[in-house]
């Protein structure tokens, strides 16, 4: 390693771009954990600001590289009485806006599509095709089958999703979403499944899921290795890494 030189902030989600590198340049630290604005790098060494930029409003908080273009994430995602935007940026061009909502506060950008969502319930905002951002037909979540059933009615208990988050990896998504699934002695019970998606339109539980839990990275809108992506944080309780270059089979790293 040798030395490269001195930043006045944190950088974030470096991002591989047709222009060569960007980042989200966090000039305050977790003292405004939103993010920052977009700087950039063509050797990875010296960083900075376009001298006029335009394109994101407000903070970027979430930055993907994909297909030789950039994608951002900007706003607060804690307030949700004004929307969050993604941004799309090709190079040699300027920011473009594709599309905002009050919902959105997470993405999962893949080679072929793009999903915008909101972590609570799981809300799938949009499905945008990843080099033409046209929109692309979706489905909701599947449901699962009770397991318990309302101490209220005796009925089975409806399933409702919590909350969940996704990843895109190199084929497809996987997103880990927690379930209530019933209530004991008045507390809700929640159980997390495993979903799967080959275009991020229609999801399906997934049909083998690892043996142990799985952990999958939290703000991650890329894949994370070109065709092996690592899911899992080693040092995680009762997790393990895992390797995955389709997001079906598993193998233990």
């Amino acid at each position: 390693w040798q030395y490269g030189s001195s930043l006045r902030g944190e950088l974030a989600h470096v991002a591989a771009w047709s222009d060569g590198l960007a980042a989200i340049m966090d000039l305050d630290g977790d003292e405004t954990p939103t993010g920052g604005e977009v700087w950039y790098s063509t050797d990875g060494v010296d960083w900075a600001p376009e001298p006029d930029p335009f394109g994101p409003d407000g903070d970027v908080y979430m930055l993907a590289g994909q297909n030789g273009d950039l994608f951002a994430l900007a706003g607060d995602p804690d307030d949700s009485e004004t929307p969050q935007t993604l941004w799309h940026r090709r190079a040699g061009e300027r920011w473009e806006e594709a599309i905002a909502s009050e919902a959105i506060d997470h993405m999962a950008v893949g080679p072929d599509r793009l999903i915008v969502y909101g972590e609570a319930s799981f809300d799938i905002v949009g499905v945008l095709e990843a080099a033409t951002l046209e929109p692309a037909e979706f489905d909701d979540l599947p449901g699962i089958d009770a397991v318990s059933t309302d101490p209220a009615t005796g009925e089975p208990f409806e399933p409702v999703v919590l909350d969940g988050h996704a990843i895109a990896l190199d084929e497809g998504f996987l997103a880990d979403v927690t379930w209530i699934t019933g209530v004991d002695d008045g507390e809700a019970v929640r159980e997390r499944r495993l979903m799967y998606s080959a275009d991020g339109s229609t999801w399906i539980e997934h049909p083998n899921p690892p043996d142990r839990t799985l952990v999958l990275p939290y703000w991650a809108a890329t894949p994370v290795f070109d065709g092996l992506n690592l899911l899992s944080l080693p040092n995680q309780v009762d997790s393990a890494p895992w390797i995955t270059d389709d997001g079906l089979s598993f193998i233990a790293a």
